[in-house]
């Protein structure tokens, strides 16, 4: 069973929301994300577009 622990905010510039998944992911509270946009189409296209290449672009190569 999946247990729902915290909401990163997609409210955040994209750099704040990658650095809190990079950092959650480096100190073991997390091994893997689910991105469940507020709204559809285009919520989950923001989140690819600038929120994705900002983790590869920092040093979150173990996250790819």
């Amino acid at each position: 069973m999946r247990q729902r622990i915290d909401v990163i905010s997609l409210y955040h510039p994209p750099e704040r929301i990658a650095d809190n998944i990079q950092t959650r992911f480096e100190n073991g509270a997390a091994d893997g994300f689910d991105v469940m946009p507020p709204w559809l189409p285009g919520c989950f296209d923001l989140f690819a577009e600038q929120v994705v290449p900002t983790l590869r672009g920092q040093r979150a190569r173990s996250l790819f």
